[in-house]
């Protein structure tokens, strides 16, 4: 049986024409043709603060959400890190931050690093600021890499480069989907 199958059959026919209910035929159809693996991780129960945004400090999602395919990623909720399996990854992250030491000058900078701390993302930074900022920078919380691996890797998503200290907020999520 395959997952869109499923999702039919716990929540009607009817729910899969909504907004969600496309994303979700979208997200399973990918899924079961690919057979691709996926986890969901997300912050529930408290806020991880971060004395320093400039040091790289990795961020601890306490809480998995959803998963499939267990064999090809693996999370440590102690450590904050994933472990993949050789295949091709997008890895997606959306972290807001709250309680900044300095409202008006204080800035996190989010990226995806490997256990050596390789930039994943070729630069790409997920940001957050606090909202009477003066840093001139829109909140990008959001950020993404993709990575074709031959061997077994470990990657996390780090907080670095940013100034001042500040609490990741509960809702923060990642989501790591191989793709091929």
């Amino acid at each position: 049986m395959k997952l869109l199958d499923f999702l039919k059959v716990a929540a009607g026919e009817a729910s899969l024409f909504s907004k969600l209910g496309i994303w979700r035929q979208k997200v399973s159809t990918t899924l079961d043709a690919h057979e691709a693996a996926y986890i969901e991780v997300v912050r529930r129960n408290s806020v991880q603060t971060i004395a320093d945004l400039a040091a790289a400090t990795t961020i601890v999602f306490d809480s998995t959400a959803s998963q499939r395919g267990l064999a090809s990623i693996s999370y440590d909720s102690a450590t904050g890190e994933f472990t993949l399996q050789p295949g091709a990854y997008e890895l997606d992250a959306r972290v807001g931050c709250e309680g900044f030491d300095t409202v008006a000058t204080d800035i996190a900078q989010f990226h995806w690093e490997d256990s050596l701390g390789f930039d994943l993302g070729q630069g790409a930074l997920g940001v957050s600021v606090p909202p009477a900022s003066n840093q001139n920078l829109a909140a990008q919380p959001s950020v993404k890499a993709y990575l074709d691996i031959i061997s077994e890797t470990v990657v996390k998503l780090v907080s670095a480069g940013g100034q001042g200290g500040a609490d990741v907020s509960v809702g923060a999520h990642a989501t790591v989907l191989k793709v091929g």
